[in-house]
């Protein structure tokens, strides 16, 4: 038995691929052995393949043996079940999933099994990463590649501990071996998990997906793009009568493109097709105009061909979006985007569009702030960096208005402006949730703890405005205390992100945009105790942020105006007993945020 049995829900103990291409052909032997320890780990053993049209499966096996290599059970035909991998956001898909389950019921038990894929048209050989969860670890793992000498290739690895290329007849054989030792906690604003993966990227050189293109170079896989997307650009007569009516009066760029994006958002919605090549080559704009859906590609194509008519220039852009920032590569050309959207220059500015999104125009929210973007132009497509938002784009503003009730009990009303993070999912609330729904997101993800929401109200502004107000009312016992003749009143405290101790923390900080808040608070005071004028300051100044708190007695009032900016960037592990530092000074400025009052 493994040494790590006791320690993980389950183990891989062993994966192997081997990748031959034969031909116009890529074919794939994938094999998993994985040691299941306890119930929990039984999640392992529900298998899900991927195929499609493009992607064919077969040759699945499966069985599960004891740890003295002795088989107890094997995997019937008849239990591989066929569904399709459509999700709520696809109008249809190709593509499929085989799925099965195999299981036993005396822990700990291995289960093995393998299966074959093969290509005929594909941008990548493989983008091998042996890891089944990043709590799990992978004891030994091994990628081959069997490729006739002529064929070339380009790849990159991370973290792999072997490697070596033999020639065997007219053919090249790469071998790369890995290990991975899971990851046993996450942490907040960490790198994304596969940052720690074993990786190896391999891609040909050329290739031939709908037309032959070329890894060689950024600006030959950028030619590729722009072949493909060239000859989807027509648009039918009613859509350009349409535009036409749409811009009547309407002489400035910038105008006319926030005319037809507010249109784009109208007539159009978001709907995921992904058919054959559908994950790289989009829908032609006429298809998007006839029947007034798509996905990123589609979208942002046919608005492409709408600006084009319209006599604006824009540019397909290719994003790696996500909740984390991801690197991309730039020494290896190759497919590493998820989302598209459109750049459009303008003389005196450069506007930024998704064309899946119901949001403000010309606004990147955090999916896609920040990061490396590939622009395809005939002979000059190159990356660009998105928009980064600044601290006061992501400004939460709070109005607090706390009154004294009772022994401790206090009313206290919030207005509150979001931008930023917030701004984006509170906008998606507002849309896409009824009330009682709203209610329940409200309740437990905005509301600060030691508060009990009475009523809300979620109030957007006008489509292009760049925040968002919520307001509620609540109560809470956290605010008013007494202390036998003194009387105690806090402030309302940030929501601040909980950072581990120096000593816990396992990796480094990555902030992909700033946090920013402001506070107004005021707190009426009650009768019988002793106010007298007062003013209090303080402040916390580092390189990672700043802090601010004035906090003011007057006519019966305690007021307090706080800020706290924490800036974006990395935090290395060298460096993390600084930047904690200054969140623990911060912290113990917002714990003493209080004023003492004596009984008259």
């Amino acid at each position: 038995m493994c040494a790590f049995g006791q320690t993980f829900d389950a183990i891989l103990l062993n994966q192997q691929t081997d990748i031959r291409i034969a031909g116009a052909k890529l074919i794939k032997n994938h094999v998993f052995s994985v040691q299941i320890n306890n119930r929990a780990g039984e999640k392992y053993t529900e298998i899900d393949i991927p195929y499609s049209k493009l992607t064919q499966v077969g040759k699945i096996e499966a069985s599960i043996t004891d740890m003295a290599g002795v088989t107890i059970k094997k995997l019937k035909t008849s239990e591989i079940k066929n569904r399709s991998a459509i999700s709520h956001i696809s109008l249809y898909e190709d593509n499929m999933i085989k799925e099965f389950t195999l299981k036993h019921n005396v822990y700990p038990y291995i289960l093995n099994y393998s299966y074959e894929e093969s290509e005929t048209q594909f941008l990548y050989i493989d983008y091998w990463m042996p890891v089944l969860d990043p709590k799990i670890p992978t004891l030994k793992s091994q990628l081959t590649l069997t490729l006739p000498i002529n064929f070339k290739i380009k790849y990159t690895t991370e973290k792999i501990i072997g490697e070596k290329k033999d020639t065997i007849q007219n053919n090249l054989i790469y071998t790369w071996s890995a290990t991975y030792g899971g990851i046993s906690d996450t942490e907040i604003y960490s790198p994304d998990a596969d940052t720690y993966y074993p990786k190896v990227k391999i891609v040909p050189s050329d290739f031939y997906f709908e037309e032959k293109g070329s890894f060689d170079s950024w600006k030959s896989f950028g030619n590729w793009q722009y072949g493909i997307n060239n000859n989807l650009l027509d648009l039918p007569d009613a859509e350009k009568a349409r535009i036409n009516s749409l811009l009547v009066g309407v002489t400035d760029s910038r105008e006319k493109v926030k005319t037809l994006y507010h249109y784009l958002q109208d007539a159009t919605r978001y709907i995921n097709v992904s058919v054959e090549t559908g994950g790289m080559v989009p829908y032609p704009a006429s298809y998007v105009a006839e029947n007034k859906y798509g996905d990123c590609k589609a979208l942002s194509n046919y608005f492409l061909a709408v600006l084009q008519y319209a006599g604006i220039t824009s540019y397909y852009t290719k994003v790696r979006a996500g909740d984390k920032i991801k690197v991309i590569d730039k020494t290896f050309p190759s497919q590493q985007s998820i989302h598209i959207i459109l750049c459009v220059p303008l003389d005196r500015d450069t506007i930024w569009l998704d064309c899946t999104s119901d949001g403000p125009f010309n606004y990147l929210g955090t999916f896609t702030q920040g990061r490396a973007a590939y622009i395809i132009d005939k002979d000059n497509s190159h990356f660009v960096l998105t928009p980064k938002l600044k601290p006061a784009d992501v400004e939460e503003r709070r109005i607090i208005l706390g009154e004294y009730k009772e022994g401790t009990t206090a009313t206290v009303d919030f207005k509150t402006q979001m931008k930023g993070s917030k701004f984006d999912q509170l906008s998606h609330i507002s849309r896409e949730y009824n009330k009682n729904d709203q209610t329940l997101i409200v309740r437990n993800n905005f509301i600060e703890n030691g508060f009990e929401l009475i009523g809300f109200e979620l109030l957007p502004v006008h489509r292009d405005s760049l925040f968002i107000n919520l307001n509620y009312h609540t109560q809470t016992n956290m605010l008013y205390q007494h202390y036998g003749n003194d009387f105690v009143v806090r402030t309302v405290p940030f929501d601040l992100p909980n950072f581990k101790k120096p000593a816990e923390r396992k990796f480094p900080v990555q902030l992909d945009f700033p946090i920013c808040k402001t506070d107004s608070q005021v707190f009426i005071l009650p009768d019988g105790y002793s106010i007298p004028e007062h003013v209090k300051e303080d402040s916390v100044q580092s390189e990672y942020g700043k802090y601010t708190l004035k906090m003011t007695v007057r006519d019966q009032k305690l007021m307090a105006i706080k800020s706290f900016v924490l800036y974006d960037g990395k935090c290395t592990l060298e460096h993390y007993p600084a930047f904690y530092d200054f969140i623990k000074k911060v912290n113990d400025k917002e714990n003493n945020a209080l004023i003492l009052f004596n009984k008259k």
